[in-house]
């Protein structure tokens, strides 16, 4: 999968959890989660901390694309989500973990 395939899935999952941002609460309640977290890193030192933050994120949707399926993936509904970044040698590497969920709607 090329980086231009990753970033368009990252936005179009970002799309989706702006969009999933207006349910009502019981609506978000009707969730399937998976049992455990999954975790994702940048594999490359960045710039930018957010360049980081934006490469952990879209690995994390590959890795869980790949795992799960296309319903998994989506980061406005995943539950209990880390983001750790750290500065190493001036440059930016993060790691993002989250319970990967699907809606029942």
């Amino acid at each position: 999968m090329s980086v231009l395939e990753s970033r368009c899935r990252l936005a179009v999952t970002i799309v989706c959890a702006a969009s999933l941002s207006i349910f009502t609460a019981a609506q978000s309640l009707a969730l399937d989660c998976k049992p455990s977290a999954v975790t994702a890193k940048s594999t490359q030192q960045h710039k930018t901390k957010a360049a980081a933050e934006d490469e952990a994120k879209t690995n994390w949707v590959d890795k869980v694309w790949k795992a799960y399926g296309p319903n998994w993936h989506n980061l406005g509904i995943s539950q209990g989500q880390n983001l750790a970044c750290e500065p190493i040698r001036g440059r930016w590497s993060c790691t993002f973990t989250s319970i990967p969920c699907r809606s029942h709607s």
